[in-house]
């Protein structure tokens, strides 16, 4: 077992792995993944991660456990660092080097690094950062220095991540093929994964069920209820929580079982687009001259959706079919959008859904990390494209600028629809996680990426307000409801929490 001895020379980890960690004192453990998968006492989901990196055509180069014993080089503040102790990460920490060679033709790499309380970041070579290149075939990762704040206690330790605590940080190189995004482009790469792994498609709900073909003439005879994803998402990882749940049960009696969801693409295509291929879709179905009489559960940029298919009919091709919308519940929804959005944030993007996704079961944990290891891809080529699912978050662009202008009514917005409200202001209770979201200001911790409240991925006021007086907003205290600071409702479990299942069925139901 490799030692890191504290002097400034590298350590070969394995055969063209090297870790150049001065002043530090510990050992690094090189490991086989699938043996590790298969050891009981190690890495509580990694089945399914390495399922979803199965089915993202990911392949684990090498991977090691890292375990610091001691700093010999503790830096106060302000303090100047020698050279050997200057190089840094993405967030300005103190790094180790991590260097490889790479051997393959037409791969890309990142590492997935988890440190010792179970928290992940993404780390990119820093050779494929913007305008740089590769330096021949070697590649240079910088690691967190420090470790996690402190070890897990209590409840906290077992919070479910893509690496179970164990003492030690764990660093999984990846590696994949690029000829696909090469070849065509990242937005290219992005629309042949998602119409293979995220097509359009209307899904029959039901308790316990998503799946299977709506009864079209049952839709027809009376108000229905229709459930919108969010971004990389599809309902089936979305609502599972909500269609599992004792309030699901009254909410699909209230609607005589009049339940189907709307999958759609979410990153290649705008909410514009998706709208306007929901009208199409009904065309194949229904007659000339129907209409729909629906209520509607949103998720994330779901909302965006649901609003577009509701504020802006007029602006589409509806081919004389139609629907009337009575409630919409907008939960977590980038009304004002999200800064995460942007492309320059993509990582934090990433790193932020990569953490949130613990505690899911297996299946649902695979699918949803599967989409998140796509974009790890897009941004590891490098490719930091404008993605118009994505893109129409982004708080200054010309969607959310066109949405949330002043209601003149030319666009077909129903004046009957009636919007509600559920955000969260999520502060991390567990000491690790609460140090990756959040930063401490003077004596208060501050999300310095969003500057203001929010769920982890949205702001917690865009769910509620959009900074004008426009159809249905700002949505009046009594018909929203918000978790304000608090560790247990976030963007990506909502429906997993019983106070927001039962909040939807009074709703809906009342």
């Amino acid at each position: 077992m490799p030692e890191l001895n504290g002097r400034d020379e590298p350590v070969e980890i394995s055969p063209g792995f090297t870790i150049e960690a001065p002043d530090l004192l510990g050992n690094v453990e090189t490991i086989d993944p699938r043996e590790r998968v298969r050891s009981p006492d190690r890495g509580r989901q990694e089945p399914a991660l390495d399922a979803a990196l199965d089915a993202a055509e990911m392949a684990t180069e090498v991977m090691f456990e890292l375990e610091v014993t001691e700093d010999l080089a503790p830096t106060p503040p302000g303090a100047r660092r020698r050279d050997s102790l200057r190089a840094a990460t993405r967030q300005g920490e103190p790094a180790v080097i991590l260097r490889a060679e790479a051997t393959r033709p037409k791969r890309d790499y990142a590492v997935l690094y988890t440190d010792e309380g179970g928290v992940s970041r993404w780390i990119f070579p820093e050779e494929r950062g913007p305008g740089r290149q590769r330096r021949g075939r070697e590649l240079t990762f910088h690691l967190p220095r420090a470790g996690a704040p402190e070890p897990p206690t209590g409840a906290d330790a077992d919070r479910r991540g893509p690496i179970s605590k164990l003492g030690r940080r764990t660093v999984r190189m990846l590696m994949w093929a690029t000829d696909e995004i090469a070849g065509a482009g990242a937005q290219a790469f992005m629309a042949n994964w998602e119409n293979r792994k995220r097509p359009y498609g209307f899904h029959l709900v039901a308790p316990h069920s998503i799946g299977g073909r709506p009864d079209w003439d049952q839709l027809q005879r009376g108000r229905a209820l229709l459930l919108i994803h969010g971004t990389n998402s599809m309902a089936q990882i979305a609502y599972h929580g909500l269609v599992d749940s004792d309030a699901f049960a009254r909410i699909h009696e209230h609607y005589g079982g009049r339940v189907f969801a709307f999958n759609h693409p979410s990153v290649h295509l705008s909410p514009d687009e998706n709208v306007q291929t929901f009208f199409d879709m009904l065309a194949d179905i229904l007659p000339r001259g129907a209409s729909l009489d629906l209520d509607m559960v949103t998720h994330s940029r779901g909302g965006l959706v649901g609003r577009t298919l509701m504020e802006r009919m007029n602006a589409f091709s509806t081919n004389d079919r139609s629907v009337r919308v009575g409630k919409a519940i907008l939960v977590a929804a980038p009304n004002r959008g999200t800064i995460l959005a942007d492309g320059d944030n993509w990582v934090e993007l990433i790193d932020r859904y990569t953490n949130l996704l613990t505690n899911l079961p297996d299946n649902i944990y695979t699918l949803s990390l599967e989409g998140i290891l796509t974009l790890v891809k897009v941004i590891g080529h490098g490719a930091l494209v404008k993605l118009p699912g994505l893109n129409s978050m982004w708080p200054d662009g010309e969607f959310l600028r066109r949405l949330n202008r002043a209601d003149d009514g030319e666009d077909g917005g129903d004046p009957a629809s009636v919007y509600y409200a559920l955000s969260a202001d999520f502060q991390p209770d567990d000491a690790n996680l609460l140090h990756s979201f959040r930063k401490l200001v003077g004596d208060k911790f501050v999300d310095v990426v969003f500057g203001e409240q929010n769920d982890g991925v949205v702001p917690t006021m865009g769910g509620y307000a959009i900074g004008v007086n426009a159809h249905g907003f700002p949505i009046p205290p009594e018909r929203r409801q918000v978790w304000t600071l608090q560790p247990k409702i976030y963007h990506t479990n909502f429906f997993r929490n019983e106070e927001v299942n039962k909040q939807i069925a009074e709703w809906l139901v009342g």
